[in-house]
């Protein structure tokens, strides 16, 4: 069975940590797009780097 009727702890909740490990990723992701936009000097990969690690940011402080 996947759920125990008489489990203990049951504030375990797998997919918060799922959504944090994305946010992790994407701010990683950010952090590249913002790497290759300074060096090649592409504003728009500079533009999207900036904003997803913004919403990363943003998502850590709130949640």
């Amino acid at each position: 069975m996947r759920y125990s009727i008489l489990a203990k702890d049951k504030n375990h909740n797998p997919s918060e940590h799922i959504v944090d490990g994305t946010v992790i990723f994407t701010l990683i992701t950010g952090l590249i797009f913002l790497y290759f936009g300074m060096r090649f000097k592409k504003i728009w990969i500079q533009f999207w780097g900036t904003l997803t690690i913004l919403a990363c940011l943003i998502y850590f402080t709130y949640s």
